[in-house]
Formats: structure tokens, sequence, C-alpha cells
């Protein structure tokens, strides 16, 4: 019995059952599936601090009478100046941009937590790659192991919930 299956009716498209491969006695089933992605504009915009002009930024908060401005006033109202004037400053040397939810290239099943354990695969790595010790490389192995379960049982859930997106 060679089968698809679904959860939504219409998403199956161009079905074609073709000759078993090998000795299977198991068809082939060739189909598509019919599913959008969707992309979600943001209007969150983020702080380029790699591109922030800091030397022109200090040079004019220099100049600024700290003393005559706080003389006087409260502590409440000396934070309040003094963030008024500083993100003045951030917004005159330190461009920003539209935050993306997702970068180009990111497959959608790929979470912060997918990122950070690859991350420490990769560091897992280089540390048994230098040291060339057993027990480093069995570390990267596990790290290895447990970077694999991660990816996958997130793409299974992408996949089980990606028509609600």
């Amino acid at each position: 019995l060679d089968l698809v299956l679904c959860n939504e009716a219409g998403i199956i498209n161009d079905l074609i059952v073709r000759d078993p491969l090998g000795r299977s006695d198991h068809s082939m089933v060739e189909f598509s599936i019919q599913m959008e992605s969707v992309m979600i504009e943001s209007n969150t915009r983020v702080l380029c601090l790699n591109k922030g002009d800091y030397d022109r930024m200090r040079k004019d908060l220099a100049k600024v009478d700290w003393k005559q401005i706080f003389y006087g006033r409260t502590v409440e109202e000396q934070w309040s100046t003094f963030k008024e004037i500083f993100h003045s400053a951030q917004q005159k040397y330190i461009p920003v941009r539209r935050k993306n939810c997702k970068k180009s290239g990111n497959l959608p099943w790929v979470s912060k937590e997918i990122h950070e354990a690859v991350k420490l695969k990769e560091k897992a790595y280089k540390v048994a790659k230098i040291s060339g010790k057993l027990e480093d490389w069995e570390n990267f192995k596990g790290q290895q192991k447990a970077t694999k379960r991660a990816i996958k049982k997130s793409k299974i859930e992408h996949e089980k919930n990606w028509h609600r997106i």
C-alpha cells in the first residue's frame, strides 16, 4: 500500500505513481505540495552599532556642560536629561536599519537554539582538532549528535506546523 497522507485538503498536487525502485514491492509516489512561505515585514528599527561614528559622538557629549545641566535637579530629572542628550547623540551618529524577520538564506526551522548548538559543535571541533585528545573528540561527537537531533526535531515540528503560518 503506497500512500500520501496529509492533514489538509487540496495541498497535494501532481500525484504520480511510478514503477517500483529495484526489487521493491512498493511503488514510488511522486507529488508536489502546494505551500506558501510568508515573509512578515517588520517595522522594528535596530541600531547598526558597528557603523557608528563614536569619535564624533564622544566629542559632542564632551562639549556638554553636565554640571550646569544637572545643577538643582533631582536624580530622576538628571537621568531623564542625560537619556535625552544621549539618545539625541545616538540618533545623530549611529545609523539604524529595519530589522529583518528572516535573513535571506536562513531556513525557517533554524531557531536561535539551533544556531547556539551549531556554535557549540564548532567550538568543540576546534578544541578537539587543536588538542587531538580522545575525550575532546568524544565531546565533539556528542555535541555533533545533539545538534543533528535538535535540527531534525525542529524541522519535523516546522513541517507539522507549516500550514498554520
